[in-house]
């Protein structure tokens, strides 16, 4: 994410310096660049916390099923594992 910064201002920087603009252009240009990169980073962000967010509820179920093994085990009798003698 860094990088795309990086890049998003080396181009605003390029663009002021070499483009044959009026001021006034120059800034909307900015302008939009500047909300094109903002609606890249929301759509990031959204596509991350969509991904916690499922990684958060596989999470709730595998220590949900590693729980109610653990009380199927608790529950259920066994043999002894050690022979008579």
């Amino acid at each position: 994410m860094g990088n795309f910064f990086l890049g998003l201002g080396t181009g605003l920087i390029c663009g002021v310096l070499f483009a044959p603009k009026s001021g006034s252009e120059v800034r909307h240009d900015i302008r939009r660049k500047a909300d094109q990169g903002a609606g890249y980073v929301k759509g990031r962000v959204d596509a991350l916390g969509s991904q916690a967010s499922h990684l958060i509820e596989r999470g709730k179920e595998a220590a949900s099923e590693i729980v109610g093994r653990g009380r199927t085990a608790m529950t259920t009798p066994t043999t002894s594992a050690i022979p008579p003698m």
